[in-house]
């Protein structure tokens, strides 16, 4: 029966819905997180009575058809890139992008990874501006041994200021520049982990922002685009639904036991 196959595959549809749904509650606290969805398309029809068919000679052509669909099938995942809100948090290097716009961070054998999560460290080791996972700014900054990074001044277009050893008026000195890149597509990004895409074919080459006026606010963070209350809502929804699709099958299995009885 067609009911058979088209309630498993909305049975199996509504559960990954349901996985993409507890990923998001999951990472919904966490610093530029982006929301994920499923796209989803019915599936191949059978035809029982094409239309505009004469199906005999005092008949005229058949106004619609008859067709029964076979159930439904997840396409894809995307991503909301939308931005999330931004939160205060004191911390000088914790770096929010306002607008559109990625770090470009260097990972280990020669990639690029992106990020628009900005809370970022410096290492003992090196002074570079770093990661929670260690990994330094493609084009890295190294804040001085000497300065204190409470110190540290970051303006909106991205310019990294830190105070001058050698000036005892408080002057500060330039120490490095924050670059942006974006992408044509940025929902085509491959995800990684740790808040990290990487480019595909799907997404283009990175394009550096050349106008940074206004890009960066330093000691916030952009938050989540997850709405926690809408994600337990659709959580609610695709249960039920899953449920439905679990009573079709039941009622599938008991009619066929029914007409083996016959």
């Amino acid at each position: 029966m067609g009911a058979f196959s088209s309630a498993i595959s909305g049975a199996q549809a509504q559960q990954l819905a349901i996985d993409v749904i507890a990923n998001n509650i999951a990472n919904a606290q966490w610093s530029g997180y982006k929301r994920m969805g499923i796209n989803t398309a019915d599936v191949f029809y059978t035809n029982l009575k094409r239309a505009g068919v004469i199906e005999n000679a005092e008949s005229a052509p058949r106004p619609v058809g008859l067709q029964v669909g076979m159930g439904t099938k997840v396409t894809g995942t995307y991503r909301n890139m939308e931005m999330g809100a931004l939160k205060q948090t004191y911390q000088p290097l914790d770096i929010a992008i306002a607008g559109p716009g990625y770090f470009a961070i260097a990972l280990p054998n020669g990639r690029v990874g992106y990020t628009r999560s900005g809370n970022f460290h410096r290492d003992a080791a090196s002074g570079n501006i770093i990661t929670t996972d260690g990994h330094s700014l493609a084009t890295a900054i190294s804040i001085p041994a000497n300065i204190h990074i409470e110190n540290l001044v970051i303006s909106d277009s991205g310019l990294v200021y830190a105070p001058d050893p050698e000036n005892s008026a408080g002057a500060m000195i330039e120490i490095g520049q924050l670059e942006l890149v974006t992408f044509i597509n940025d929902s085509g990004l491959e995800a990684i982990g740790n808040n990290m895409f990487v480019q595909t074919p799907a997404s283009g080459d990175p394009v550096v922002v050349s106008d940074l006026s206004n890009k960066f606010k330093q000691n916030f963070l952009e938050e989540s685009n997850v709405q926690s209350v809408n994600e337990l809502t659709a959580l609610i929804e695709a249960q039920r639904a899953y449920e439905l699709n679990l009573r079709v099958i039941s009622t599938v299995k008991e009619m066929r036991e029914s007409t083996n009885k016959i």
